[in-house]
């Protein structure tokens, strides 16, 4: 499962209760992800949060390496 996915996951699961800190808390406990990493995925489209968006590519490249994700890196 890619990084998008998993992050659709963990909103599926937490509901209401998942945003950006719960995201930057659950990825790096589960993969290790380093915080500046996660600052920059915070820009994710998904997020909707404005400003500086990514695309799902570009969060999935970006999460690729501590993600097993066969579409990215």
């Amino acid at each position: 499962m890619g990084a998008t996915n998993l992050r659709r996951l963990a909103k599926d699961v937490l509901g209401p209760a998942f945003g950006p800190v719960s995201f930057v808390a659950a990825f790096r406990s589960a993969f290790g992800i380093p915080i500046d990493v996660l600052q920059r995925a915070l820009a994710w489209q998904g997020f909707n949060s404005g400003g500086n968006v990514i695309s799902d590519e570009d969060f999935t490249n970006l999460l690729a390496d501590w993600i097993n994700d066969p579409e990215g890196k």
